[in-house]
């Protein structure tokens, strides 16, 4: 799908599940795959919320090496062993495991039937929420910070270290 044509097609979606004025009126039916995606990242509460796009209807628009640049992952195997800063997003069935050290600072919102082992060393900051059916692993080593929210009653979370953990 042209970014056009992509672009129409997600705001005709978005409005249906109620996208408020704000953001109707903002968006671009030009817009770009990678505005779409900042759109993705900054609306995540509505995305959640929405349980929307799906991970298939992402994988069928936008690919691998575009996902990955944009911390964005999809039904994937993960195996990073120094991840970057930034805001990371697993949807569908990723698994694997990620390793935040140094000073690195991130948040993940890791999603649907995700399972992942994530440990955070040296002096990271990571912010983990997990949502649906996900099951995270959460190692803290050193003096870096992990914590973690739940939203909803069927993830799991499981902990080592100093990780402080609530509930939406």
């Amino acid at each position: 799908m042209k970014d056009i044509e992509l672009s129409k097609t997600l705001h005709s979606e978005a409005l249906s599940l109620g996208l408020c004025d704000k953001w109707s009126n903002e968006w671009k039916d030009e817009d770009s795959k990678q505005a779409l995606c900042d759109k993705f990242k900054k609306g995540f509460d509505f995305i959640v919320k929405n349980n929307w796009p799906t991970p298939e209807f992402i994988d069928e628009n936008f690919d691998k090496d575009f996902q990955h640049r944009n911390l964005i992952y999809t039904n994937d195997e993960i195996n990073e062993d120094f991840c970057e800063n930034g805001i990371y997003i697993l949807n569908g069935r990723c698994a694997g495991s990620m390793h935040f050290g140094w000073y690195n600072a991130c948040t993940l919102h890791i999603r649907h039937d995700s399972v992942i082992d994530i440990c955070a060393d040296g002096s990271s900051v990571v912010f983990v929420r997990v949502y649906d059916n996900a099951k995270v692993y959460i190692k803290q080593q050193d003096n870096a910070r992990a914590f973690v929210k739940t939203f909803g009653n069927n993830c799991s979370v499981k902990i080592s270290g100093n990780v402080k953990i609530r509930k939406a």
